[in-house]
């Protein structure tokens, strides 16, 4: 009878499966504002640590739905649902339709996010390198939602922007607004 519940606990296709919604800082645009992007993703053999997609031939559940929210000079902020829970699937598809998210040195640019990449007449000072305005993968957990343990009723948890990123998004606005809101 245990076994029987820790099963259910762990199928894939239970549908009190958590639901996570990103954010996503990206370099570039989507080739549409609203797509899904549907490749089933594997470990990389030869990257210990690193997923990579899996033969097209492959059928799978993996999916991620992605929304632009709004699109900048050659950045755009999205959304994004991953359908499972595979590690890194979000960073991956995207990195996959030419939208690598920014910072990330898995799967697209590994740089950060620099003012002066956006802003013409940047001072930059002397003797002092230039600080990134995000040196982390700008990927953020907007929410996850799913049933609580005991009462089943759904439950979402959000997490406010972070600084870094409610930062660079400011100065996207300023600097590179070309696209506008696509909400």
């Amino acid at each position: 009878r245990r076994y029987a519940g820790r099963r259910r606990e762990h199928d894939p296709d239970c549908r009190h499966r958590a639901k996570a919604h990103y954010l996503a800082l990206v370099l570039g645009a989507l080739p549409e504002p609203d797509m899904v992007i549907r490749r089933e993703l594997e470990s990389d053999r030869d990257q210990p640590g690193r997923m990579r997609l899996a033969a097209a031939y492959r059928r799978g559940k993996c999916q991620t739905r992605t929304h632009a929210i709004e699109v900048f000079r050659a950045h755009s902020l999205l959304e994004a649902w991953p359908s499972t829970d595979k590690a890194h699937q979000v960073r991956v598809h995207l990195a996959h339709v030419g939208c690598p998210v920014v910072a990330d040195a898995l799967y697209g640019n590994a740089g950060g996010f620099y003012l002066s990449e956006i802003k013409s007449d940047y001072k930059f000072k002397t003797n002092e390198p230039e600080r990134p305005l995000i040196a982390r993968v700008a990927l953020h957990a907007a929410s996850l939602t799913f049933a609580h343990p005991a009462t089943h009723n759904e439950l979402t948890i959000t997490a406010p922007w972070p600084k870094d990123i409610a930062i660079a998004i400011k100065y996207l606005k300023k600097f590179a607004p070309t696209g506008g809101n696509m909400v």
